[in-house]
Formats: structure tokens, C-alpha cells, sequence
């Protein structure tokens, strides 16, 4: 029996989504929604809870969204969605705005079962509160000194607090105390967390970069210790081919003469003169790498040979 009411509820609610659908999707064009898969993709322009309600209902007949009449008209902004469901749709737009008179308005989104179905019925609605009139100001104070000395200019710090603070009505006051580097913000409690959102970014963003400065520091240090260890090879072994060379230039005559002695220290000879050939080419690899790292943090490269 309860199988039989869940077909029933099922079968009324993808008529209903049916008759909500845009034109080409008619009584002619049945959509089967028992079988259809749930997820979709959705380009929103931007517009109202009522556009986009329309739009989920365009890629996906079968949605089941009763849409309350205070909801209809809050905005939502531009979206890019892929392989997303009704409800996962719906919950990037709960949240609350600002109104012109200081109250706020807070939009929601419920669901409810369908009886023996996975897919549910959404309900988008909005509150708005009680409370009229301005909204409490307070000041809060933040010390700007650690992001600015990653670099970040006082212009473009307070342009990303003043581009924040722009998306309220209710106008907050914005001081910066250059000497000090202390910003201090009076605002609602939503301005002053929004500033604090926007700082954590930038402190966020200024951590990376001297984190990424430490290392390649580091890595300088250690680059350099390789190089310095490499010309150290190098000098060892242009030693060993002198004192090859040496030992063959002071053979007797009959030593010279003698093919097994005097090829004995060629090859030596040649074995110094090899190894010194290959430390050459180890120090050139580990001063090229030094100098890349170098000319990349902003130097002008080790010139060493």
C-alpha cells in the first residue's frame, strides 16, 4: 500500500512540474520523471529567486519547488553550475541582505519527502526582521603591518576594504593611522565581519608569499653550498691532473721508452684529465640552476666559472 501511494504522490508531483514547464515541454512531451537522472547543468544570468526557479524548471521538468511571494523578488547573482540537483542549486541562494531601512531580509529553503522517492519537494522562502530603524555602529581596529610589509601598498589595501564595505546601503566609516598602520572601521557588525573576511584573505595571500620567499631562500643557501662543493671537486681534480702530468714529464729516458711504464701514467694521464672534464661539467650544471634561482627572486645572478 505504501508503495502504491508513493507511485501516486510521485506521479502528481512530475505533473505538476510538467505544467509549470516552459513551452516545448507539453502534455505532448511526457518527461519521465521516474527515470530521469537528477542532476544537470545551468547557466544563470543573474536576476531573481523567481528567474532562477524558472530557469532549474527549463533544464529540469521534474523539479518540485513551491516558491513563497515574499521570495520571489530577492536577487541572485550570476551562476555557472555543472552536474548540480534541485536542492544543491537552491542552497547557494539561501543567505540574508542588507534592506534600504536597515532590517534585514533573510532568504531560505526547506524540503520535504516524497513518499517512497529519493527526490524531494523544496520550499524557497523569506523572512525579514522585526527590528527598524539604524542599525548599531561600532568601531573595531585591525594592524595592517604584517600584510603590508609582504609588499601589498596602503592603496590597494584599502581599495579591497572600501570595495567591500561599497556592497552595504548603510555607509561605514573607514580611518588608517599611517605611522602605526592601524586601520579602524566603524560599522554594523556584518560590515566589520566582512572587513575581517577581506584581511584574513590578505593576511592568507601575504603568509604564501613569505612562506614561498623562506623557500626559495632556503634553496639558494643550499644551491650555493652544491656550487661552492662542485668548484671544490673541480680544484681537487685539476690538482690530481697536475700531479699526473708531473710524474709523466719526469719518466727517464728509459722509463719513457719503456711502453708498459710510460703507458701506465698516460692512462693515469688521461683518468685525471677525464674526472677534472666531468667536474667542470658538474660545476657549470650547479651555477646555471644558482643562476636561474638568483635572476628569479630579482638578483642579478652568480657569475662565478
Amino acid at each position: 500500500m505504501n508503495g502504491t501511494r508513493g507511485r501516486w504522490a510521485w506521479a502528481g508531483a512530475c505533473a505538476t512540474a510538467a505544467a509549470l514547464a516552459p513551452a516545448g515541454v507539453t502534455a505532448q512531451t511526457p518527461v519521465d520523471c521516474e527515470h530521469a537522472s537528477p542532476y544537470f547543468d545551468l547557466t544563470f544570468p543573474g536576476g531573481t529567486v523567481q528567474d532562477l526557479v524558472r530557469e532549474i524548471r527549463e533544464v529540469y521538468p521534474c523539479a518540485n519547488v513551491a516558491l513563497m511571494e515574499e521570495a520571489r523578488e530577492y536577487p541572485v547573482p550570476p551562476m555557472e553550475l555543472r552536474q548540480v540537483t534541485v536542492g544543491a542549486a537552491l542552497a547557494l541562494v539561501e543567505g540574508r541582505r542588507e534592506l534600504e531601512d536597515h532590517r534585514w531580509q533573510y532568504l531560505g529553503v526547506d524540503s520535504h519527502e516524497i513518499e517512497g522517492r529519493v527526490d524531494r519537494v523544496y520550499r524557497v522562502y523569506s523572512e525579514s526582521s522585526v527590528e527598524a530603524g539604524p542599525a548599531l555602529m561600532t568601531p573595531s581596529v585591525w594592524g595592517l603591518a604584517p600584510i603590508l610589509e609582504q609588499g601589498l601598498s596602503e592603496e590597494a589595501l584599502l581599495g579591497a576594504v572600501d570595495a567591500a564595505l561599497k556592497t552595504f546601503p548603510s555607509e561605514a566609516t573607514v580611518r588608517f593611522h599611517e605611522p602605526t598602520g592601524l586601520l579602524i572601521v566603524r560599522g554594523t557588525k556584518a560590515q566589520l565581519d566582512l572587513v575581517e573576511r577581506v584581511l584574513g584573505e590578505l593576511r592568507a595571500a601575504a603568509k604564501e608569499k613569505a612562506d614561498s620567499s623562506q623557500a626559495v631562500t632556503i634553496q639558494l643557501a643550499d644551491q650555493r653550498a652544491r656550487v661552492a662543493q662542485a668548484e671544490s671537486r673541480v680544484a681537487l681534480e685539476m690538482k690530481r691532473v697536475q700531479i699526473e702530468r708531473a710524474k709523466l714529464d719526469s719518466l727517464e729516458d728509459a722509463d719513457r721508452d719503456n711502453p708498459w711504464i710510460a703507458g701506465k701514467h698516460e692512462i693515469a694521464v688521461a683518468e685525471a684529465e677525464a674526472a677534472l672534464r666531468s667536474a667542470q661539467a658538474a660545476y657549470e650544471r650547479e651555477a646555471t640552476v644558482l643562476r636561474m634561482l638568483t635572476e628569479g627572486k630579482g638578483g642579478k645572478g652568480d657569475d662565478r666559472r
